[in-house]
């Protein structure tokens, strides 16, 4: 009782306090990685509540080494899991330079990171710092939070509805400024509410701005990335990278006509080193292309004609986007189990692996006594061996 009541006091409080200091500073020292930053080896975590507490001992102690540390971490992770072109991060690196990244994007992360290179910034004062916390503030503004978008996934969770009316509710969230943007009548002021949807063309994810927009660049639309968003994010067959020297598409048609997007992505195919992984992506974009570049309907492109007509590998053909929705819902089964995958893989915080895809198939089996609503799948996840397992992995 007495040793109870002395560990009780301030004195020894303060002792057990610097005790955990030294053990948590003398553990990051032991995993720290010299040669690339970070801690640990592959799969390599983004390490923010290291570089929190690393940047809270050097402002007390002033140990340069530690300011090191954490440094070359900020730059590792920038030159290797930060995207560039589209702002935020992605959630770690496959390999342990780094260069590998796993090509997924969590809020969490991203918002810590934030905090992470302003406070890289604020000791160091290094412009890169500052602007990497101005890209990740620009990707969670813009890219990840959309009024629209989180109303519109809230109510599907909310009323446990099957996941595949991701693809096909005929609802969304709207106020006076977006619904005109949309073209929808009788919808006034600035707070969102659900409108049901009578044009298809905005049914479901596939007719919103907020995706539309992000597969597309500032000054065009672009089939290739809204294919590849529907065959990695719909389909869960993401396309190969490109070949490095990817030159870019022609502006204008010989004697400088116009052209369409699609017309000038056609002539890009013409090379048979394109062609194969084209033949695979675009028709699934062109089914989009009566969407500009913020997500706007429109009938012509450059002055042309929009067409919107597709034919994957398979034969199977379509013309627009309701078309295109159909086409996928005939094979909902793999849209299904690309959602399936990606909520396992944010339950066991980590990649999937060949071993784990017979606890897909069983998650799938289970939920679809249940419509695959978002409880059946849940429930499955929570019950399969990798989540019940997954502290002796």
């Amino acid at each position: 009782q007495h040793r109870d009541s002395l560990a009780q006091t301030p004195a020894a409080e303060g002792r057990d306090a610097a005790g955990s200091v030294g053990a948590v500073h003398d553990r990051l020292l032991e995993l720290y990685d010299a040669e690339f930053g970070g801690f640990g080896v592959e799969p390599k975590q983004p390490p923010w509540e290291a570089l929190q507490f690393l940047t809270a001992r050097y402002s007390r102690t002033g140990d340069r080494a530690l300011l090191d540390m954490v440094e070359a971490t900020l730059q590792g992770m920038w030159h290797g899991i930060y995207d560039r072109k589209d702002d935020g991060f992605f959630r770690y690196s496959v390999s342990r330079d780094w260069k590998v990244p796993h090509y997924e994007k969590m809020l969490v992360s991203n918002a810590s990171l934030a905090r992470a290179y302003l406070e890289g910034f604020q000791l160091t004062g290094k412009a890169m710092y500052r602007a990497t916390v101005e890209g990740i503030l620009h990707y969670l503004l813009n890219t990840l939070f959309s009024p629209s978008d989180g109303l519109f996934l809230a109510s599907q969770v909310r009323e446990d509805a099957s996941v595949v009316d991701l693809l096909r509710a005929p609802y969304t969230y709207l106020n006076e400024h977006l619904a005109r943007f949309y073209g929808v009548p009788g919808v006034y002021g600035s707070h969102f509410r659900r409108v049901e949807l009578t044009d298809g063309r905005r049914a479901g994810l596939l007719g919103h701005g907020s995706i539309l927009t992000a597969t597309s660049y500032a000054n065009r639309t672009s089939p290739v990335l809204r294919g590849k968003f529907v065959l990695e994010s719909i389909l869960g067959a993401p396309p190969p990278p490109p070949p490095p020297d990817v030159p870019a598409l022609e502006e204008d048609g010989a004697g400088g006509q116009p052209q369409s997007t699609r017309a000038r992505l056609e002539q890009h195919r013409r090379n048979p080193a394109c062609a194969t992984c084209h033949a695979k992506i675009d028709p699934l974009g062109f089914a989009l292309e009566n969407f500009d570049p913020i997500g706007r309907w429109r009938e012509t492109d450059n002055g042309v004609q929009v067409d919107a007509s597709g034919t994957t590998a398979d034969g199977t053909t379509f013309d627009g986007p309701v078309e295109l929705r159909q086409a996928l819902l005939a094979r909902q089964d793999l849209f299904i189990a690309t959602v399936t995958r990606k909520l396992l893989t944010y339950a066991l915080g980590r990649g999937l692996e060949y071993y784990d895809q017979p606890a897909v198939r069983e998650i799938m089996r289970r939920a679809s006594a249940d419509d695959y609503r978002w409880s059946a799948l849940v429930g499955a996840i929570v019950d399969s061996p990798p989540f019940r397992m997954r502290s002796a992995q």
